[in-house]
This record gives C-alpha cells, structure tokens and sequence, in this order.
C-alpha cells in the first residue's frame, strides 16, 4: 500500500486499519495504523479545500446524543489517567460540539478548539469554550 510519512514520527511503515465509509458522501476511507508511534490516520487526507462536503449545511444541529457524551467521558478519562497530577493545556483539532474540551475543563485543563462547522463550534462557544470556526491552519 502507498502511503505517506506518519506526522507523528515520520516513519513510511503503516498497516491498514480500517475502511470507513463516511456516512454523508458514502466515500471509503483507508485509514493507517503507524507500525512505529501507533498513529491512526487517514491516508490520502482529502485536500481542504474538499472538506466542507463532509459538513453540509445544518451538520450537527442536533444536541449532542447520549452516544457522542459517552465517548467524549471516556477519551477525556483515557487523557486524565495518561497525566492524573498535570492538567495542561489541549488543543481539539476537529473539537464539534466541544464535548471532550468540556470534560478536560472539569478536569483543570485550559482547553481550546478548532471546528469547520459553524453549527459545532458555536454550539461549543455556548458552553463557555474557546473554540475557533476555522482550519487549525488558520
């Protein structure tokens, strides 16, 4: 399989993780599993300048469902057993509705977040986070 260099470690080593289809396009996804760090990652990244096909218009107006609370606790937990004594500072790449930013904030973190739906991150600035409706680039 052709791939790229991990952004992580920079190793060309990676397996095939899964192959997710993206459940507004139905585009199939590869996505890679770094044989030396453990990054996952989609490979090929689509282009961003494609991305907002993956966040059409009235993306996530929804409150967030029980589902999507449940696994924001559990990575928030799987961040706060990693470092128990250090709450720091995290940037969400990605953050939606700020789910995961909200629970570090309970934890003592300063959080942050970068979101391309308008919907998302506005939903999670009402919430009292810091989240930006922009690319993490920008």
């Amino acid at each position: 399989m052709s791939h790229s260099e991990c952004d992580m470690c920079g190793s060309s080593d990676a397996a095939l993780y899964s192959t997710p289809v993206d459940y507004i396009t139905g585009e199939l996804f590869s996505v890679l599993r770094c044989r030396q760090c453990g990054l996952i990652y989609v490979h090929p990244q689509p282009p961003l300048a494609s991305l907002g096909r993956y966040y059409p218009e009235g993306h996530q107006q929804a409150d967030p469902a029980s589902y999507e609370r449940m696994d924001a606790k559990a990575r928030a937990n799987f961040i706060t057993h990693l470092l128990p004594t250090n709450a720091g500072r995290a940037l969400d790449v990605g953050c939606g509705k700020g789910l995961l930013l909200q629970r570090l904030h309970e934890h003592g973190w300063q959080v942050f977040g970068t979101e391309l739906s308008a919907v998302s991150s506005q939903y999670a600035r009402s919430a009292g986070l810091t989240v930006y409706t922009a690319a993490v680039e920008d």
